[in-house]
């Protein structure tokens, strides 16, 4: 007979019952979940704890809830292979170490799963590394979001940082600048370029680059900005965070692609500098042209 305080521990089948709660919902479209192993295995070991030397036995197989019901066999073939099985298909803490060296790195999963397998020998699936690129990259946040992250390490990395936010705390805006960008700026702020890649990254905004000119005739990047659109507004903001960066000095000339939010911009906060277009971009536009007219 056994007290009520001894310990049990129940051990079931991965593939046991299915969840028979869930009713599908018929009006509502789309492929129903087929993922589950669920295949009403009954195999189960109950394990009860000795308390004289703190170890633990076999007490059976049997179901308590149907006596009649034996508990020691599967109804299916024992798995031969681990792959494909989550909790032993896991993956090793040098596997994890790597991985989380190459998320740091940007290196997608599917070139991760490529290298680990390679380099150990296993067959991980796709699934597996972007569900464990994704925890990597929660637990490096550290329970805060992408934009926060952002901010805190550019602060960390002495970053000149420049952001604005909506009314529900969005970041809509962001310029960023190294250290060392802001430093030759000081010296090197008479010729700037300004372009602008839209929506060709992941957040479908704009990406607007500063580019500054040497004395020898070499560009250096000044910094980079994520807006919200190409509004005269947002260039107005960029070419604020521009300024503060420059203190009292000025600009003779900025370069840009004629676009019309930046040109209209330029004016509002760089009255004595000269908008000149960029010489690239008039000889593209004079080919684009003379080939619409059939000129070679």
């Amino acid at each position: 007979m056994m007290a009520r305080s001894t310990p049990r521990i129940y051990l079931h089948c991965h593939r046991g019952y299915k969840n028979n709660t869930y009713v599908p919902d018929p009006d509502k479209k789309g492929r129903s979940n087929t993922k589950s192993l669920k295949g009403g295995c009954r195999f189960r070991v109950r394990l009860v704890g000795l308390q004289e030397d703190k170890t633990w036995m076999i007490d059976g197989v049997k179901d308590n809830h149907n006596p009649g019901q034996f508990c020691g066999f599967h109804n299916h073939a024992l798995e031969l292979y681990p792959e494909g099985h989550t909790q032993r298909n896991a993956f090793t803490n040098e596997e994890l170490k790597d991985m989380k060296e190459m998320e740091w790195a940007r290196v997608p999963p599917r070139k991760m799963m490529q290298i680990i397998n390679q380099k150990y020998g296993t067959h991980h699936n796709k699934r597996e590394f972007y569900n464990m690129t994704a925890n990597i990259r929660i637990e490096r946040l550290s329970g805060m979001t992408s934009s926060d992250w952002t901010l805190h390490h550019a602060r960390e990395m002495r970053y000149y940082i420049g952001y604005k936010r909506d009314d529900d705390r969005h970041l809509t805006h962001l310029f960023l600048a190294h250290r060392e960008s802001v430093r030759m700026l000081s010296a090197r702020y008479h010729v700037i370029l300004i372009d602008s890649t839209y929506k060709t990254n992941k957040y479908k905004r704009p990406l607007v680059e500063v580019i500054g000119v040497t004395p020898v005739k070499r560009n250096f990047n000044i910094g980079f900005a994520m807006m919200e659109g190409e509004t005269i507004d947002s260039y107005v903001w960029l070419l604020r965070e521009l300024q503060n960066m420059l203190g009292d000095r000025i600009p003779n000339a900025i370069l840009t692609d004629k676009e019309g939010g930046l040109v209209a911009a330029i004016p509002q906060v760089f009255m004595k500098s000269a908008h000149l277009l960029c010489i690239w971009h008039i000889k593209g536009n004079i080919e684009a042209k003379m080939m619409d007219l059939g000129i070679p």
